[in-house]
């Protein structure tokens, strides 16, 4: 706008002026840092929330096989022999900067030898508890103090191959794989939970973010 018959020309500009840019804010070391361990738990957490996902699914396979398995088979008292904890060893891959190289862990499960009458027959049979773990200790503690020589307890076996046995009994005993698996997979899961949370508290909010202001959280807070 301009007004003449003044000496002076005066010309009044009607645009908004344009606001000068905010500084980018430098991290400290600390917002650095938390910035790198959340990124690492979250980085960890997600994958291992996956693995309980899928020890989620082996718990249900394995609850559905075992009761397919306690249906379909004859169950039967039989006479503990003898029961023993085994050790197996498995072969896995291990990579390390030269590549995989092959490394030997050991695993130990529980069984008995039980004799029982089948048909009229007298019958032998190895009876797995139908799961192995890496503690040789829990496995001696779980199942070596509760089974022993002399006991009549309760089995399955296979119709088709009166050697292949499984434990019986009681749901802890009946199920024991499925609840090894579940157990394994609680774990687990609390681990991915507790990761989770702990980076996502941690993850450092945006500049743009109202509430990483000073005073913004509570002013919000008091329009709710």
């Amino acid at each position: 706008m301009s007004y003449e018959g003044q000496d002076d020309l005066i010309t009044l500009s009607l645009e908004p002026r344009a606001s000068p840019a905010r500084p980018t804010p430098i991290p400290t070391p600390q917002e650095t840092a938390r910035a790198v361990i959340s990124a690492s738990l979250l980085f960890l957490g997600y994958p291992i929330a996956f693995v309980t996902a899928l020890l989620a699914v082996i718990t249900l396979l394995s609850s559905y096989w075992t009761h397919r398995q306690f249906a379909q088979w004859p169950h039967i008292t039989a006479e503990v022999n003898s029961c023993e904890v085994y050790e197996t060893d498995v072969t896995t891959a291990e990579w390390k900067h030269n590549g995989p190289t092959p490394h030997q862990s050991s695993f130990y499960g529980f069984r008995c030898d039980v004799a029982y009458t089948a048909h009229s027959r007298a019958e032998s049979a190895v009876a797995d508890v139908g799961y192995q773990t890496s503690d040789r200790g829990e496995m001696w503690v779980q199942w070596s103090n509760r089974i022993h020589r002399g006991d009549h307890i309760e089995i399955i076996y296979d119709p088709s191959d009166s050697t292949r046995a499984r434990l019986a009994g009681d749901l802890v005993t009946t199920y024991a794989p499925a609840l090894h698996t579940l157990k394994t997979a609680v774990w687990v899961g609390l681990i991915a939970f507790l990761m989770i949370a702990l980076g996502r508290k941690l993850r450092p909010r945006s500049a743009d973010d109202p509430t990483s202001q000073p005073g913004t959280a509570a002013i919000m807070d008091g329009l709710r």
